[in-house]
């Protein structure tokens, strides 16, 4: 009976060590899967920004090649007006040489001088 009480303590003990192994592994593991759970909400959070990161880059260069193709076409415009203004200049010089070619040819043929001018 003695062998047989002790035998029941020592499963009772063995038992209850069992059971405290049990809670220690189970606690371990809960820890275990909340720091693997902290680490990839981390690891998400840096991807978030990683990502808006690139995004706000992505926009500021658009931006940037928006600003660079506005001030090219302002500059493809003001030549543009500029040669146009450079053709005018250059046809209404070419009248006023044509205007002076006639008014002297008219005075030639009607015998003035030139010094009449």
């Amino acid at each position: 009976k003695q062998w047989y009480q002790r035998r029941v303590a020592i499963t009772a003990g063995e038992k209850k060590k069992k059971e405290e192994l049990e809670g220690e592994m189970r606690a371990a593991r809960i820890k275990l899967m909340d720091e693997m759970m902290k680490a990839l909400e981390e690891q998400e959070e840096m991807l978030r920004k990683t990502e808006m990161m690139r995004r706000e880059e992505e926009w500021r260069k658009n931006d940037e090649l928006f600003k660079l193709q506005e001030l090219r076409k302002q500059e493809e415009q003001r030549r543009a007006d500029e040669h146009r203004k450079l053709e005018e200049l250059a046809k209404q010089e070419e009248m006023k040489r044509r205007q002076i070619d006639w008014e002297i040819a008219q005075r030639v043929r009607g015998g003035g001088s030139c010094e009449e001018v």
